[in-house]
């Protein structure tokens, strides 16, 4: 299976996955975040940031689990070392499977994909917003009040200098940045209100300032943008950016001395609040839920917790862990599909047949049939390097195998003897071989040193094919519009007939630029 498949397919197990995930995180959010209800805010603001990182973590586990990325053995890698065949053994072209048929896939992953960037595109917006913010007019802080921001920023430990600056278009105090931390203020708040509540309100700002908030923030909406599918998230997001106001506030309120001033000053900011958006990047004084953050100043008792929320991400992670238990990658679905028989037709003493699959998030499974000269039969049946017992499970993988492999002749039932008859058998079908191959055959049926022995047209002896033709990627398949690489090495030897004689090839190459070319390529007339 080509690149783009195996990813899409990991990344929609994952997102499936992740809608019991996360609810099961969040819901332990919860319960960890009720526990420590008589905590600091500045705890449960860190408790909350590992529950919503390791919600980000989660999915990630399990795409690297759902995907396998294709290998040298997979047939994806383009420094392989040159085939090499002994001599007796036989070997037939591995064939492209088509992953049409799973577009759902597809269409998961692009969806989400779609998501993430406009969320992306959400967060630039307001970072453009700030920096509309920067290049505009603005008014220095009054000298009369450098001095006590000098003395608040003292208070709270604060070395790096902290910029102030006053604008008309600002609707209400923020914070900007981490390394060269940035104060916006009303430019109407130095006469609006008192100088106490000023204060109260630039010790806040203060304090996102000495808890690095700005950081915490920008990852808090990386992650949104990853999970903005899951409610859950949004819950304790929210949660998180109601916790670090608080903690903002209890720290301000500790260098001021009155919450009372702090929460008239948050009551006056709502009071005379424009109805501007403050860009999510941004850190506001007026964050948060004003009720609650006034009734954590006035240490006024909360209200008993609501179980809506818990209850809604209890039905969440019951219906996504049995959407999750349903949905498997598809069976068609394989990284790799390799096929070895000794001989075509039946299955006939001294030959053998072999099929080795590997499945996106399973073991490698592998099964081989032989028969010794006596005419006894002999099979064996691994997963993961392990011999299991070939039971009625296996069979049914076996015979979805067979079916997608065109080497085994759908038009004699005796190619697998060992095979039950099943009760609705697919209909005979002609070998199908895939493009590649038929490329490939076609450029040396019109070689100048084939044709000059058999004349024109020489065709395929597919009877006398000997060798290996192992090909990776597809024409057919783009996803984002970017097309997945063809590739393809091979050896073989075989037989070409036309109209004035045959010839025996014997053929050893891989492609370049979409095209095959030949290492070597030697070419034996044969009696007629």
């Amino acid at each position: 299976m080509n690149l783009t498949m195996s990813l899409a397919s990991a990344a929609a197990c994952a997102l499936l996955h992740s809608l019991w995930e996360v609810a099961l995180l969040a819901l332990l959010a919860w319960l960890s975040l009720a526990l420590l209800r008589g905590a600091s805010a500045s705890t449960r603001h860190a408790v909350g940031m590992a529950w919503l990182v390791t919600m980000a973590v989660a999915p990630i586990i399990t795409f690297a689990l759902y995907w396998h990325a294709p290998t040298l053995a997979d047939g994806g890698g383009q420094d392989a070392a040159p085939l090499r065949f002994e001599e007796g053994e036989r070997y037939t072209p591995v064939l492209l499977l088509d992953a049409r048929n799973s577009w759902q896939l597809v269409c998961v992953a692009q969806l989400w994909l779609l998501g993430v960037a406009l969320m992306l595109m959400r967060h630039v917006g307001g970072w453009r917003a700030v920096r509309r913010f920067e290049r505009g007019a603005f008014v220095p802080l009054p000298p009369e009040w450098a001095g006590r921001l000098d003395a608040l920023r003292a208070a709270l430990g604060i070395s790096r200098r902290v910029a102030v600056r006053l604008a008309g278009r600002v609707a209400a105090p923020f914070t900007a940045h981490a390394l060269q931390p940035l104060i916006w203020l009303p430019l109407s708040l130095l006469t609006q209100l008192p100088r106490e509540q000023v204060e109260a309100l630039l010790a806040h700002e203060l304090a996102h300032i000495r808890r690095l908030d700005w950081c915490w923030n920008a990852l808090q909406c990386a992650i949104e943008s990853v999970l903005f599918h899951h409610p859950g998230m949004w819950w304790l997001s929210g949660r998180i950016r109601d916790e670090r106001e608080h903690a903002c506030d209890d720290l301000a309120v500790s260098v001021c001395g009155d919450p009372v001033v702090l929460a008239e000053a948050l009551a006056e900011l709502q009071r005379h609040r424009r109805f501007t958006r403050i860009p999510t990047l941004a850190l506001a004084a007026e964050g948060g839920s004003l009720m609650k953050r006034v009734s954590h100043l006035l240490d006024v008792a909360p209200a008993r917790p609501s179980l809506v929320w818990p209850g809604a991400l209890l039905l969440l992670l019951c219906s996504g862990t049995l959407l999750a238990m349903q949905v498997a990658p598809p069976a068609s679905l394989l990284v790799n599909l390799r096929s070895e028989v000794s001989s075509q037709g039946a299955l006939t003493p001294g030959n053998f047949r072999e099929y080795t699959a590997s499945y996106l998030g399973d073991k490698q499974r592998k099964y081989r049939i032989s028969m010794d000269a006596a005419g006894h039969v002999d099979e064996a049946y691994s997963e993961g390097g392990q011999r299991k017992p070939m039971d009625a499970a296996a069979r049914l993988w076996l015979k979805s195998v067979t079916t997608m492999d065109a080497s085994v002749p759908r038009a004699s039932p005796a190619a697998l003897p060992i095979l039950p008859p099943l009760p609705a058998p697919e209909p005979p079908r002609a070998p199908t071989e895939s493009a590649e191959f038929r490329t490939l055959m076609a450029d040396i049926a019109l070689d100048p040193r084939v044709t000059a022995l058999t004349g024109q047209p020489a065709a395929l002896n597919r009877a006398s094919f000997r060798g290996s033709v192992h090909v990776w990627g597809s024409r057919d398949f783009h996803l984002w519009g970017i097309d997945d690489p063809v590739g393809g090495k091979a050896a073989f030897s075989a037989t070409f007939k036309g109209p004035v004689g045959s010839v025996a090839v014997a053929w050893s190459g891989k492609t370049e630029a979409g095209a095959w070319r030949a290492d070597s390529m030697t070419v034996s007339p044969l009696a007629q």
